[in-house]
């Protein structure tokens, strides 16, 4: 088989340093040792797909000429597994190359389409996606895509014909029934609930189906059940940004049934835990930063402030507490902290009282 020659090229300047195992500071003020150290990075790429690559720097830009018997099919398998790891400064150059030599094969384009939706090169992106459906118009896939690219350009009607369509094509697809239902939730969470329902049943791993999906079950009215696919979600990996969403939302279900039948009337019983608190917190910043601050962590990993039971502890103060009394805790804390912080939960009302019987308080022991 005959050698094929491919050559690529982009920017010294968009290459991620964190690639190489120097410091980045170092590199920038060693111009030899930067073009060395990314034309050895390059070397070792290509050394792994076999044949010869040859690698020059001119005046910032990088070129790149491999030649090899394992050819374009070998670069877009490299290429897609480098998008996989999130790679994309070092595939999407690649896959230009490629798409150079082949402008209508159905994996580059679709690959390097979603690709440049990630990068936010939404008008590029939809150039390539609407060759990709035009010539595969019956594969969910890049329909998929397509609706992606116009979610992140704000086109919300464009986005729902596309995510519409990838369902029509592929109805028991995860990921179809997932973002159409996510686009279709923004309008009307009754409607998209059986949706993200089945998503949900589909993709039981996926942390944003599944916060998703408690969520619709929030804004149709089902808190219990919200709850535990929230919990659920959270347990999924505790350290994103989606179960951070979740807990919070959580903590709005936890609160709503807290108040219960009490509505706008403040509850006693929190009120004496603000009041034991602003009396364990006066004259002592230290004590109070320890102990919120240590609530808050716990609370990361939920706290049942609607059971009764007498079931947490701290390091940082001795005895034994319900949910409700550290979240009442954690509240007046982070009240003295930083009041303008925002504790999670709105415990105003019980506050105030609590502060207007510890200043009452105060007063009687001056006299």
């Amino acid at each position: 088989m005959k050698p094929e020659s491919l050559t690529f090229t982009f920017l010294l300047e968009d290459f991620d340093l964190k690639k190489l195992p120097i410091d980045a500071a170092l590199l920038r003020s060693d111009r030899a040792m930067l073009e060395s150290a990314v034309s050895d990075y390059y070397a070792g790429q290509f050394r792994a797909l076999g044949g010869e690559a040859q690698i020059s720097i001119t005046q910032g830009l990088v070129s790149v000429r491999w030649l090899s018997e394992a050819g374009l099919p070998a670069l877009v398998e490299h290429s897609v597994a480098l998008l996989q790891q999130g790679e994309y400064g070092t595939a999407v150059p690649m896959l230009r190359t490629a798409l150079q030599h082949r402008p209508d094969d159905p994996v580059i384009l679709l690959n390097l389409g979603m690709a440049l939706s990630d990068m936010k090169q939404l008008a590029d992106a939809l150039t390539l996606l609407n060759r990709l459906v035009a010539l595969q118009p019956d594969q969910a896939q890049g329909w998929n895509a397509m609706g992606m690219a116009h979610v992140r350009n704000n086109d919300v009607q464009a986005a729902e014909q596309a995510f519409r369509r990838s369902f029509e094509l592929a109805p028991d697809d995860g990921y179809s029934l997932r973002n159409l239902g996510g686009l279709i939730a923004r309008r009307s969470p009754k409607e998209a609930l059986p949706l993200i329902k089945r998503a949900a049943e589909l993709l039981p791993e996926d942390q944003a189906v599944q916060h998703g999906y408690g969520r619709a079950l929030f804004e149709t009215g089902d808190a219990a059940a919200a709850d535990l696919v929230l919990e659920r979600a959270t347990a999924l990996n505790p350290l994103t940004e989606i179960a951070e969403l979740a807990r919070t939302l959580r903590t709005k279900i936890a609160h709503e049934n807290m108040r219960g039948a009490f509505g706008a009337t403040p509850r006693m019983d929190v009120v004496m835990y603000c009041l034991a608190a602003l009396k364990l917190f006066a004259g002592s910043p230290d004590k109070c930063q320890a102990i919120t601050f240590e609530i808050a962590m716990l609370g990361r990993q939920g706290l049942d402030i609607n059971n009764p039971d007498i079931k947490y502890t701290l390091k940082s103060l001795p005895g034994t507490f319900s949910g409700l009394q550290l979240v009442s805790y954690m509240y007046v804390g982070f009240k003295r902290l930083s009041p303008a912080a925002d504790a999670g939960i709105d415990l105003c009302r019980e506050y105030q009282q609590a502060q207007r019987l510890f200043e009452a308080d105060g007063v009687k022991r001056q006299r």
